[in-house]
């Protein structure tokens, strides 16, 4: 028993030492270029959301994970915010978008790419500078974008994609390069702003240095009313759909999970070991129903007590006649032949059972021979009824 507890200690503390060195542990950064409002990683947007909702009412800024064609059903002229790595809606919501900006609403996309059929639709050119992960998180070459005649420094790798000439589209701000980022279209009687670098609304570049007016240069031409952001195109429907996957988005809430998990999966470990005693076997209770009658029969035939025993076996025989046929029996000669009708048995059968009886209890003393010669003929009786 002392050797398990001290097993035990040792596991516990071991286990709870893991628990601490992983709480303790400093977080690696995560670079992965998520553009999802909910991230507070360096490429989220959850800075971009917030200052959104400070430049915009709350009742005319709505965060929706709808499909464009939702959104436009519900609010018709409201303004469009897409933020997307590569933008790509189904043709339902591109026949909606574009009916949309037609009938005079705006939108302000924001990707670095987009399908074909946004392409030829809105016939935008996307031209891509390639960056790894590892050029991303290094950010030695900078370079100068201008917004509102306004400079902003930022890395070079941030401009993952640039804008082809088109004569139609009004150009809204290039880098210090001439490359052109940002471009306004008029579409219909509404207006398609195209911004084609996201990193530029992520948390990294709006919390260095002055960056956050970037936005007041991005959305200074959205009009002031009804705004939706459709962050379907974001990062797909971010928001946990269940509590499990509410509490393995939050990680005080997934370590609690995991240590939970993992003490009771030890508790089951420990507790399924047998801890009391062996339970002994208990052997059923013999049947002993014939050493007793075998033990009663010798005690009868010992003290030769022979009447007592035709008294009963009489007895018995009235009550089996009762309790099988509803026959309550004398053994008086006019009933031997309803008995025999009852017991489909022969009349001279019932006769002569009738006649041992009447012999028997006329007598005062029986011997022996004559109680073996009248259970002779019981039990051919029994035996008789049984077969039949």
């Amino acid at each position: 028993m002392k050797g398990n507890l001290k097993y035990k200690i040792l596991l516990g503390s071991t286990f709870l030492i893991f628990i601490l060195f992983e709480i303790l542990k400093p977080k690696p950064t995560d670079w992965n270029v998520t553009l999802s409002p909910n991230d507070k990683i360096p490429f989220g947007t959850y800075v971009f959301r917030d200052l959104l909702e400070d430049l915009f009412p709350a009742s005319q800024l709505t965060i929706s994970e709808n499909s464009i064609y939702q959104i436009l059903k519900e609010e018709e002229n409201s303004n469009l915010i897409i933020v997307s790595k590569i933008f790509e809606p189904s043709d339902e919501d591109l026949n909606s978008l574009v009916e949309s900006i037609n009938n005079g609403a705006e939108c302000l996309l924001i990707s670095e790419g987009s399908s074909v059929g946004v392409r030829d639709t809105f016939d935008i050119a996307f031209n891509h500078n390639y960056f790894s992960t590892d050029q991303l998180q290094a950010r030695i070459d900078s370079l100068e974008i201008r917004f509102n005649g306004k400079y902003y420094e930022v890395p070079t790798s941030f401009i993952s994609s640039t804008l082809g000439n088109d004569n139609e589209a009004e150009i809204l701000s290039r880098t210090s390069e001439s490359d052109v980022f940002f471009i306004e279209k008029k579409i219909g009687k509404g207006k398609l702003y195209v911004c084609s670098a996201p990193l530029l609304v992520t948390n990294f570049t709006l919390l260095s240095g002055e960056n956050a007016s970037l936005l007041e240069g991005l959305i200074a031409k959205l009009p002031d009313k009804k705004t939706t952001w459709a962050s379907l195109y974001t990062s797909g429907r971010f928001e946990p759909q269940t509590s499990i996957r509410y509490l393995l988005t939050q990680p005080a809430l997934r370590w609690a999970y995991a240590v939970g998990m993992i003490t009771l999966l030890l508790f089951m470990i420990f507790k399924t070991k047998r801890e009391q005693r062996q339970i002994p076997t208990i052997k059923p209770p013999k049947n002993t129903s014939i050493e007793f009658a075998e033990t009663v029969g010798q005690l009868y035939l010992k003290f030769g007590n022979h009447q007592d025993i035709v008294d009963k076996k009489i007895r018995y025989l009235k009550e089996y006649f009762k309790s099988k046929y509803l026959l309550n029996v004398t053994f008086q000669n006019e009933e031997i032949e309803k008995v025999a009708n009852k017991t489909g048995k022969e009349v001279d059968s019932i006769s002569t059972l009738f006649f041992a009886v009447q012999q028997l209890n006329h007598l005062k003393y029986v011997d022996k021979n004559q109680l073996i010669h009248f259970n002779k003929k019981l039990e051919e009786f029994y035996i008789n009824q049984n077969h039949e």
